[in-house]
């Protein structure tokens, strides 16, 4: 008697907050003894009992606290079990997002390197387009110095002069220039007349194109030194 009376104190220390401890108080016969002198459904008043029907009374009396207790622990319990959840599954997304951090760190790094090696091929390339143009200009600027002085009576100074232009020339139009600077240069052979003639109508032929009056002048001059007159002297 004496343990389940110990133990129906405990269990009311442990009682949850919403346990409904007046009603307790009313109905146990621990706490109430009175409970035990109602009348049966006789009419009658038993004041004797044995002890086995006061250990039944007691049980059955603590039987609902140890029900409530238990759900009580059990949601405790469940509670435990959702907060460990919730922490792990908190710790878990950080790792993940510090994994994802690395990898666009990463990711940026590699399109980095990427990029300076395509800007550093893009300059490679342009210093070697750039060389080879230069290699280009340069042959063009010898073969037309060549056939200059073969086919003209430029002097080398005025050719040395002149070639940066001349260079720049396309090939229809320096062999168009060309054909008249030869016409010229054999007209210095014969009069001085024919070869003002020859350069008068080439102005004339330039003034039908599409062609500055500057432009036009040098031409002429141009045509007339390979003529070998001095258009300044006259």
């Amino acid at each position: 008697m004496d343990d389940l009376i110990k133990a129906h104190d405990e269990l009311l220390e442990n009682a949850p907050a919403d346990f409904d401890l007046a009603k307790h108080k009313t109905e146990c016969p621990v706490c109430n003894p009175t409970v035990i002198n109602e009348p049966d459904e006789r009419g009658e008043v038993d004041k004797t009992f044995t002890q086995e029907q006061l250990d039944a009374a007691v049980e059955a009396a603590l039987a609902p606290i140890r029900d409530e207790l238990k759900a009580f622990k059990d949601a405790e319990a469940a509670g435990e079990v959702d907060s460990k959840i919730a922490a792990a599954k908190a710790e878990a997304e950080s790792k993940l997002a510090e994994v994802q951090d690395k990898l666009d760190a990463a990711e940026l790094k590699a399109t980095n390197a990427e990029q300076l090696l395509a800007d550093s091929l893009a300059w490679i390339q342009a210093v070697v387009d750039e060389q080879d143009t230069a290699e280009k200009a340069e042959a063009v600027k010898e073969s037309r110095i060549a056939v200059l002085k073969e086919k003209t009576s430029f002097s080398d100074e005025k050719i040395a002069e002149r070639i940066g232009d001349w260079a720049q020339l396309s090939d229809e139009a320096f062999a168009d220039r060309l054909v008249e600077w030869e016409e010229l240069s054999t007209a210095k052979t014969g009069t001085e007349d024919a070869s003002r003639e020859t350069a008068m109508r080439t102005l004339r032929k330039d003034a039908g194109k599409n062609i500055s009056f500057i432009e036009s002048i040098r031409t002429v001059t141009e045509q007339a030194e390979a003529a070998g007159i001095n258009l300044k002297s006259l």
